[in-house]
């Protein structure tokens, strides 16, 4: 920053400390001082504020212990002869900001939107358990048993909702994502529960949320019949149409397209989209719906579909990026069709931030970046093997839930892990994952135990790795002992 500058916002910081003096006290909330200090001097990096604003400490006086503020977030300043004055902290300075005014907090339309509101979901909630509670007087023990576990999860949602700190997202509002960490919690906890159950049990377990599971499942197979040209079937290429027309391939290009959304970095994307494809051929030995073509693995799977939804999901962030994000509040909005605009763009980013993951600065962030990657693939790869060891057929709802599940708590994953080795290492951020990050390895790694601990007794899996499955991931070691040590040449040069 250039020495005019900085010495504008010292002159600035210093002003605003005088200013807040009252009878010889000095108001040293730093908070409020250094948001002062960052919005006159937005340029000033981080350091030379710190230094602006804990050279403000010169004029605190010595002999009046700082002010502090009551339950209504005013401050209490005692002058000299003890009488007590509140100063509201107020934001009438930003009444002309229109930034500020388009902050869905603040409007006043929707302001009430964004209050705690915790007596109201207080007696929602007691009002909904009272309704399941004499619903189920006259059930079947199995019916009272359910709605006794939907009372537990409806309590422990409320509680959530309106206790539970916000995740890295704002829209369309932080109770849902509050929500999304909620229900994490509930799936590790039930994960926890299985995980101490035998195979037979855990089955029976998930009967009870499903009556029509516990049934052993026929597994199907994609790489049965890997003829392109079929002469002897009514169509010539009768087993790429079976392919091409399966329920599952739009969920695979919309799923590659919501991915790119969430890591925002086209060669993480691209890594993330191979290896996919190699752990299915790493496994297909020991699951049948791994195997697949090779046409059905390359062109279709890797060519096609991965790459149409990534290459459509990287024109959608650079809309987003390039779009400007100056909110305007619904009570600025005039006319009932601009209103409607507005309502629908709550359901929008607030701002975008592309992702730079710098992945060959150092051997440390290459190996951060290969826990990422490895994370991602094994949650992903669960899904397949649960299914499997559990008896869920894949049309089974329950897949889609954990799916979606995923989707959400993923999306702030990675944004909290992205915060979390991208931070500086002397900043509070460092030193701290995000709880939905956490959430994220807890969840991937229980679920990799449940699949270990009921697939160990099973045949299918003690087919031993075939010989080429062993030579790639032998080379894939030493191309990773290999790029270690180039970006720790990199990082020493």
């Amino acid at each position: 920053m250039p020495v005019s500058t900085r010495a504008a916002a010292s002159q600035r910081a210093r002003t605003a400390v005088m200013m807040a003096t009252k009878g010889g006290q000095v108001l040293s909330d730093l908070d409020t001082l250094r948001a002062s200090v960052r919005s006159s001097a937005p340029d000033t990096d981080f350091h030379a504020q710190s230094s602006i604003v804990d050279g403000a400490h010169a004029y605190e006086s010595p002999q009046f212990e700082s002010p502090a503020r009551n339950e209504e977030g005013t401050y209490l300043a005692a002058s000299d002869d003890v009488q007590v004055e509140e100063w509201e902290d107020t934001d009438a300075e930003h009444h002309g900001d229109p930034e500020f005014q388009g902050r869905d907090d603040h409007d006043p339309y929707t302001k009430w939107l964004w209050e705690p509101h915790t007596l109201t979901a207080l007696a929602i909630l007691l009002g909904l358990l009272v309704y399941l509670a004499f619903k189920a007087e006259n059930d079947s023990a199995l019916s009272q048993q359910r709605l006794g576990a939907i009372g537990v999860v409806v309590a422990f949602l409320f509680f959530a909702s309106v206790n539970f700190p916000n995740g890295p997202f704002t829209r369309p509002h932080p109770v849902i994502w509050r929500i999304v960490i909620a229900v994490s919690v509930l799936y590790l906890c039930l994960l926890s529960f299985l995980l101490f159950q035998d195979v037979n049990g855990a089955r029976r377990a998930m009967a009870f949320f499903d009556s029509s599971l516990g049934v052993p499942l026929e597994e199907r197979s994609y790489g049965v019949d890997c003829r392109v040209f079929t002469p002897d079937k009514p169509h010539p290429m009768q087993n790429v149409m079976d392919t091409v027309l399966d329920e599952f391939i739009l969920a695979h290009l919309l799923g590659w397209w919501g991915k790119m959304m969430v890591v925002r970095h086209l060669g993480l994307a691209l890594v993330l989209s191979v290896g996919f494809e190699i752990m299915e051929w790493t496994f297909e030995h020991w699951l049948a719906n791994f195997a697949e073509c090779w046409w059905d693995h390359v062109v279709l799977d890797l060519i096609l579909c991965n790459n149409i939804g990534i290459i459509s999901a990287v024109f959608t962030c650079r809309y987003f990026s390039m779009k400007s994000y100056r909110w305007t509040g619904f009570s600025q909005v005039k006319g009932i069709r601009k209103k409607m605009s507005r309502a629908l763009g709550q359901f929008t980013p607030f701002s975008w931030d592309p992702s730079d993951w710098d992945a060959l600065s150092s051997p440390r962030r290459v190996l951060q970046i290969l826990m990422l990657v490895a994370i991602t693939l094994i949650s992903e790869v669960n899904a397949f093997f649960l299914k499997y060891v559990l008896w869920i057929p894949p049309r089974n709802m329950i897949n889609t839930y954990r799916l979606l599940l995923w989707a959400a708590i993923g999306a702030q994953g990675y944004r909290e892990y992205h915060t979390f080795i991208m931070s500086s290492s002397g900043s509070a951020g460092a030193r701290r994952l995000g709880p939905t990050a956490w959430l994220c390895i807890a969840l991937a790694s229980v679920e990799t135990l449940i699949c270990y601990k009921f697939g160990r007794d099973m045949p299918e899996f003690h087919v031993p790795f075939p010989w080429h499955i062993k030579l790639f991931w032998g080379l894939f070691a030493v191309f990773l002992v290999g790029l270690l040590a180039f970006t720790s040449k990199k990082q020493s040069q």
